[in-house]
């Protein structure tokens, strides 16, 4: 277990749920600025940046973890 205390486990579980809870009404408010403003084509292209965006920390990563 990365968390023993059982304590500590419902805190940060807490703070995960709140983080996720609180990226939802972002990304939510941002994507219907978007949608609303530059049309919905707009927050297609928005969720394709970020999610290739996401490769590039993982690759790194895993560079520095094999070298």
């Amino acid at each position: 277990k990365s968390v023993e205390d059982k304590e500590k486990f419902d805190k940060a579980f807490s703070l995960h749920s709140f983080t996720l809870n609180l990226a939802n009404v972002g990304s939510r408010s941002v994507y219907g600025f978007l949608a609303g403003t530059f049309g919905i084509a707009s927050v297609f292209y928005l969720s394709a940046f970020v999610a290739i965006s996401v490769l590039g920390p993982l690759y790194l990563y895993n560079k520095s973890k094999h070298a």
